[in-house]
């Protein structure tokens, strides 16, 4: 029995944030709140010259009556983990999922 490592859903293929979560649908702009993180969310490395956010993995909340969401800035190393699929991408799912919740990494 192959369970996920966290409780996050991707996107179906060819489908956008407005066509799951109506509160979306007509979002055309954002406005950013906050400061960047300063270390990758999935392997909490610190970003410097050689290390530095190469994708964003977004959370949407599907619960929300605004449309928010939180914007995850993820290293190069782990963007290829999670290109790579299966538990890879599992597993880096599961630390941005950590990292959001505000849990301390285990390593």
């Amino acid at each position: 029995m192959n369970r996920p490592l966290h409780g996050l859903e991707e996107l179906p293929e060819g489908k956008t944030i407005g066509d799951v979560c109506p509160v979306f649908s007509n979002v055309v702009k954002e406005l950013r709140v906050g400061k960047r993180s300063t270390c990758c969310t999935a392997c909490r490395k610190p970003f410097n010259a050689i290390r530095k956010p190469r994708k964003e993995i977004r959370l949407y909340p599907l619960e929300a009556v605004v449309p928010v969401a939180f914007a995850y800035p993820v290293c190069g190393v782990c963007v290829a983990m999670y290109q790579r699929g299966g538990i890879e991408r599992e597993s880096v799912l599961a630390a941005v999922e950590s990292f959001h919740y505000g849990n301390k990494a285990s390593q």
